[in-house]
């Protein structure tokens, strides 16, 4: 979800942002505020949109027929989740500080099926074969640090399987995203670290199917994340997608 997957030869520098992170994951007080703030809505739209990809799976009577990877997954807080509704888990992330708080996290839990990887994507993408391909791949808060975006979208496709679906959340390149992710939220309310963000690795929605270099690629769903201060709380709405965006993807089969 959150964290430093990259290496050299992924062209990328990023992702030592969230080392800030690293023993304080679970502390809903803590450097992650935001990302425990987004998590129930995220996971909302996770599960809907599983629900609606695999409408014939059953999964909620028999989740562990489905396969997820969370690329990035920094302190599992989408992975752990999913792992306890059942579902088969696969959770990435380069940051060793990172694994090691999901692991001991999840091992209160007792959780089956639910596997942490130290590894960047490159390396973990490089060492799978057509038998080890997941059905849903989720990648929340993690591609707007990423310096060399179409490699690793590239990687991310070579993962996923025919009929599968692809779910991001990140923040739109727009003038808006600018005030609101970084003179907002870092300066002005300091709801997260100064200098998480950089405008300039932001990416429209149609910046990032684009960047896949997938043609079996089609948009399932696009909505906005945003904050309804009044109620306290994230919420899902498809006319507010200037600043934070989840989307959902389908990888056909075959090329349409």
């Amino acid at each position: 979800m959150d964290s430093s997957l990259f290496t050299k030869d992924d062209n990328n520098k990023g992702g030592r942002e969230f080392d800030v992170f690293a023993e304080t994951w679970w502390d809903e007080s803590g450097p992650a505020k935001v990302l425990h703030a987004m998590n129930r809505t995220r996971l909302e739209y996770i599960t809907q949109a599983i629900s609606n990809a695999f409408p014939d799976a059953s999964y909620k009577q028999s989740p562990k027929k489905l396969r997820i990877l969370d690329v990035g997954c920094g302190g599992g807080l989408l992975s752990i989740p999913l792992a306890k509704i059942g579902f088969d888990v696969t959770a990435i992330d380069q940051g060793a500080t990172n694994i090691g708080a999901a692991e001991k996290y999840a091992k209160k839990l007792e959780l089956q099926d639910l596997h942490f990887k130290v590894t960047s994507l490159e390396n973990f993408a490089s060492g799978s074969t057509k038998q080890d391909l997941y059905d849903i791949i989720i990648c929340c808060e993690v591609i707007e640090h990423v310096t060399n975006p179409s490699a690793f979208l590239q990687n991310i496709v070579t993962l996923i399987k025919g009929g599968g679906i692809l779910i991001f959340s990140t923040i739109n390149k727009t003038i808006r995203s600018f005030i609101n992710a970084i003179i907002l939220a870092e300066y002005v309310l300091k709801m997260v670290p100064r200098g998480l963000h950089r405008w300039s690795q932001f990416l429209s929605p149609a910046d990032l199917i684009k960047l896949m270099s997938a043609p079996q690629i089609s948009l399932l769903d696009l909505s906005g994340i945003t904050y309804q201060p009044m109620k306290k709380k994230w919420v899902i709405d498809s006319s507010q997608i200037h600043t934070n965006y989840i989307m959902s993807l389908k990888y056909a089969l075959k090329a349409f």
